[in-house]
């Protein structure tokens, strides 16, 4: 399992997450790269041009989207096991009362 390190942007202190063992990060919000190392947290100064930003940007919006798939399809099948055990029941009740 990935460990996540919890911290703040030293530039516009907004919270992100680190994987454990990552060397430097990129702040999805300003852009700042974050250099990471032995729990402590060191900014770099880098000229971020907006392709850079655009980047990580995108990158973040495919991991939302992404995961916005993924609860699509889980609610769809708990939607379909659902219905398909409300089915069952009446075919259950159904035969119950022919033969029982």
């Amino acid at each position: 399992m990935v460990e996540l390190i919890s911290m703040k942007c030293p530039n516009c202190k907004a919270d992100i997450e680190v994987k454990e063992g990552i060397n430097f990060c990129y702040c999805t919000y300003c852009g700042t790269k974050i250099l990471v190392h032995d729990d402590s947290v060191h900014t770099e100064n880098i000229n971020i041009t907006h392709n850079d930003i655009s980047a990580v940007e995108r990158d973040r919006l495919k991991y939302q989207h992404e995961n916005a798939q993924n609860t699509s399809k889980n609610n769809l099948i708990e939607t379909g096991m659902m219905y398909g055990l409300l089915v069952l029941m009446f075919i259950v009740i159904l035969l119950l009362n022919l033969f029982g």
